[in-house]
């Protein structure tokens, strides 16, 4: 049975967390004084990965290359390198050889640090929204 990205990913704003837990002591320390607005910790096949949100700027960077068909499949490596805190880039860099997979989902991860939500609650409003018109 796969694991969801709610399942891998935990996140750090003021709380415990799983993942967090597997961070040495030390490591933990720093980021939490560096980030005191939360970091996501993202347990990977390979080990802890940890990323910051994005900023405004790289948000629209992330959206313009979805647009880009040349650029699409750029993105999530952009937002996992781009928001790497934790490890050091050249660890991560060889986590990717072995377990590529693992862009995505760290680049999920952080993307919902940021408030992007890929299965948002919502709900339609109109006058033909359940009668098979929608």
């Amino acid at each position: 049975m796969s694991k969801s990205v709610h399942d891998l990913v935990s996140e750090f704003v003021g709380g415990e967390s799983n993942a967090v837990d597997l961070l040495e002591p030390h490591v933990r320390a720093e980021l939490e004084a560096k980030y005191p607005d939360g970091f996501v910790a993202v347990k990977t096949i390979c080990g802890v990965a940890c990323h910051r949100p994005l900023n405004e700027g790289e948000y629209d960077r992330y959206q313009a290359m979805l647009f880009d068909e040349k650029m699409r499949s750029k993105s999530n490596k952009v937002v996992a390198f781009g928001t790497l805190i934790h490890p050091k880039t050249e660890v991560f860099q060889n986590w990717v050889k072995t377990k590529p997979g693992i862009i995505g989902t760290c680049a999920n991860a952080a993307l919902e640090l940021t408030g992007f939500e890929s299965d948002p609650l919502t709900k339609k409003y109109g006058a033909n929204v359940g009668n098979g018109s929608d």
